[in-house]
Formats: C-alpha cells, structure tokens, sequence
C-alpha cells in the first residue's frame, strides 16, 4: 500500500514537473542561445521578487488648436518655479520629475477634458493623484481605477448637456462618435490611455531632457541662443511652428531619448514567418504569431550603431547626420515604438515636451542638484525607467 502511494505521489510530481518545463527547450530549437530558465519565472527570476530592474494619429491640427492650453499651463508652471525660488534664498531645489509630472497632468487633463487639474496651485489635486494610481503597476489596481473611478464619462455628458464645443482629444472623439459610431465607453477608454500616455512618459522624457542640459551648460546656454533666435522671428513670442523648426531642441531630446530608454524591452507579435540572420551569419527562424522581446535598452548602448554610445552628444542625430531618421530607417532608434502599433501620442508628447523645455530654459538656469544620487541607479518599483530618489534640479531664475 505504501509502495502505491509513495508511486502515485512520484508520478503527480513527475507529471507537474514535466508540465512546467515542457517550453523550456523552445529557443533552444530555434537555435537562440539564452540563461538557462527556472520553474514558475522563466529567464525572468527577478520578475516577482524586484530584486533589481529588468534592465541591470492624432491630427497635427488639433495639436496646433491646443497650443495656447500649453502656454497657460508654461505660465502657472513659471510662476510656481519663480515663487519656490523666491522662498529659498533664489534658488529652488526641487524634484524635477514632480515638477514635470505637475505639467503634464495640467496639460493633459486641459487639453483632453478641459479640466483645470491646478497642480501647481494645490497641494494633491484629485487628477494627479489619479495619474500616479494609474501608473502604480499593480494590475488589480490598474483595471478597478480604469473600470469605476475614472471621469471621463461624466466630462461626455457634461459636454453633451451643455453643447459645449472646444477644440481639444475629447472634441475630437465626440466629432468621431457621430461619424463612426463609437460608444461612451469606447471615447472614455481612449481618453483615459491618452491621459496615462501623455501624464508619465511625457513627464520622464522631460526630466531626463532637463537632467541633460544641466549636466552640460554649454548645451544649456546654446539652446537658450536659438530659443532667443526662434523669438525673434515670431515676433516675440514662441509660436508653434517655431517649436518644430528648432534643430538643437530636437537634437536634444532625440538624444536624451537613446541615452535614458524609458523601456528596457519592447515587444512585438512576428505577422510572418521569418528568418533572421544573426552574428557569423547565423540564421534563427521566428515563426508566425511568435512574441519577439526587442532588447531596447542595449541597442541604445551598442557601439555598432552608435559611435560611443555612452557619451551624451546630440549632434549625432544633427540633420547632416540624417537626424534621428537615419537611425529609425535602420530600426535601432524607436523610442515611441514602430509600426502599426506605434505611440499613437506621439506627436502631442513631443510638442508638450517641446513647449515645456522652451520654458524653462529661456526663464531658469538650471543645475543638477547635490541630493541627485549618481550614478543612477533604476528603480525597480518603477514601471519605466527611473532612477532611486528621482532627479533633483536646481532652478534659478534669469533676471
């Protein structure tokens, strides 16, 4: 009797261990070398535990319409880094992921739902704290917000109750519910991913874009010249063809973009059976509906495809380079992703992030501060890339 069951118990073990392992020769077929996996975490084992970070078509018009909300949101931002400098001998040290995130929401919640969030007035305004639930990645957390407590279908009936117009994203999807049909539920799910999209991705790029220029004045002062230059020719004033005709702001922040990937992987579903064709000529077959993870992180980081990778310089990407298009042609430089499945956000993240450097380099010199922990080091309760203790700036206004 023992014999059978010590049996039975052996073969249950047995079975489940075969169940578990059963993939785990996969890559080996296709001839992809890798670590060896483990049961239950795969090639990830630091995935549950955070050990340590996995790295160690919106229509330009609309985004022209929606300028002037961006100024608004520049001017509370000045006043608020004006007033934190005044109370602090004239200079503010601050978070500047805080500060840029304060922006973002403001622009994003004006721009998209015509909400005055007011982060740079109140202390924890309701909208940013949403903000940083949304990006708490906790699934449960994530689909309950998203599903109960967000506002977007209160901002459509409003709207609705009130034939309010206002040329802004939920102007936008209300225009397209009436030719396509489109649900309640439908706009207020787009309205909320824009939001998600445009809040934190918006808010690092911007901190790593600001970290950069105060880690290097010269840069600093070079875009504070053409910022200058750009001014001159609209009369005065910054105007939104400026913004994308200026070469060292884009320079800048394609560069900043390559050397702080906020994504240390991206993942694509292969349409097509494939073979690619690796070192010493290597061939590896991807089969049809087979996931790909593009390791973004160390193509960034690869001498092959760009000259000392290590070093920020954003000439590299100047236009007698062939810009940042000569690397997306050779597909080592996506940083909103590529193809049919590319940030649909992608030009009002720029633009906003554009109008936010402009800002605060014409009206602040800007220092890295000595609560900055350096060398960074990635958070690993971070969904994107960020370092321990954030990044801290000092802010002093120019007279």
């Amino acid at each position: 009797m023992l014999l059978i069951l010590f049996g039975t118990v052996v073969a249950f073990v047995a079975l489940v261990y075969i169940f578990l392992t059963w993939e785990f020769g996969f890559w080996e077929k296709y001839g992809v070398k890798g670590p060896k996996p483990k049961i239950l975490l795969g090639n990830i084992p630091y995935l549950l535990t955070k050990k340590r970070h996995t790295v160690y078509n919106y229509d330009q018009l609309y985004i022209k319409a929606m300028a002037h909300l961006m100024d608004e949101v520049c001017e509370h931002m000045t006043d608020y880094l004006r007033t934190q400098a005044k109370s602090s001998d004239g200079v503010a040290t601050l978070d500047a992921k805080e500060v840029m995130a304060k922006y973002t929401t403001d622009v994003v919640a004006s721009c998209i739902f015509a909400i005055d969030a007011q982060s740079f007035v109140k202390e924890n305004p309701e909208i940013r704290l949403m903000g940083k639930r949304i990006m708490n990645f906790n699934f449960v957390v994530q689909l309950a917000l998203l599903v109960t407590t967000f506002f977007p279908s209160d901002a459509i009936r409003y709207r609705k109750e009130n034939k309010i117009n206002r040329t802004d994203f939920l102007d936008h999807l209300l225009q397209l519910q009436d030719r396509k049909q489109i649900t309640d539920i439908d706009i207020a799910g787009h309205g909320v991913s824009f939001f998600a999209d445009g809040f934190e991705t918006s808010s690092i790029v911007l901190t790593y874009c600001l970290y950069d220029l105060a880690k290097y004045p010269t840069i600093q002062q070079e875009l504070r010249d053409e910022i200058a230059k750009a001014k001159q020719a609209g009369g005065g004033t910054m105007l939104y063809e400026q913004l994308g005709e200026m070469a060292l702001l884009e320079q800048i922040i394609c560069e900043s973009m390559r050397i702080h990937p906020l994504m240390a992987v991206m993942a694509k579903r292969c349409t097509a059976d494939t073979t690619l064709v690796g070192p010493k000529d290597r061939k590896i077959f991807v089969k049809k509906g087979t996931t790909v993870v593009l390791p973004y992180y160390s193509i960034c980081f690869d001498a092959e495809h760009f000259a000392d990778p290590y070093k920020y310089d954003p000439k590299r990407f100047a236009a007698e380079n062939g810009g940042s298009k000569a690397y997306r042609e050779r597909g080592v430089y996506f940083p909103f992703g590529d193809g049919p499945r590319m940030c649909l956000g992608m030009r009002f993240a720029v633009t906003q992030v554009r109008r936010a450097i402009v800002e605060v380099v014409e009206r602040f010199s800007i220092s890295v501060s000595s609560k900055t922990i350096e060398p960074f080091e990635m958070d690993p309760d971070q969904f994107m890339l960020m370092p321990k203790g954030s990044i801290w700036l000092d802010f002093k206004p120019i007279a």
